[in-house]
């Protein structure tokens, strides 16, 4: 996502052209826009591009704020981003206190509980979730 960012610094640009800047298919373009767009650094805007509009990934104001800091308070900010919302909040108190990430099971418990999504995407999300706690740990070796 933070690379996204940089490239999204210089140019908007469609999904189409993210996917092959960063050599990957459409469905992880997808991912990688509502992962900045949950945090609301990313946003779509319509562009009229030669004969027709198209979509066009931009950063959003804070998102353009944020990929100028430099590189330690950059990861600090996009933390506290994450940190803003409940699930994550709550599963950071948790590891801050024991010293254990959860397993994907305790996350996907906890998401139910809390009826983040519905249940076809709690695999998905709580591997996501595990995935974003593990890198926030992982910055105070930076």
């Amino acid at each position: 996502m933070i690379s996204l960012m940089e490239i999204l610094f210089e140019e908007d640009k469609t999904t189409e052209e993210i996917a092959e800047i960063m050599q990957f298919d459409l469905r992880q373009s997808d991912y990688y826009y509502n992962a900045g767009k949950y945090l609301c650094l990313f946003e779509k805007k319509d562009v009229a591009d030669e004969e027709k509009t198209v979509k066009k990934i931009s950063l959003s104001k804070l998102g353009k704020d944020t990929v100028k800091l430099r590189y330690k308070e950059r990861q600090l900010k996009l933390v506290s981003f994450i940190l803003e919302h409940e699930i994550f909040n709550r599963l950071f108190i948790k590891v801050y206190n024991s010293g254990e990430l959860p397993t994907k099971e305790e996350i996907q418990n906890i998401m139910r509980k809390n009826n983040v999504c519905n249940d076809g995407q709690i695999v998905r999300r709580s591997s996501s979730v595990y995935s974003w706690l593990k890198c926030i740990f992982n910055l105070q070796n930076i």
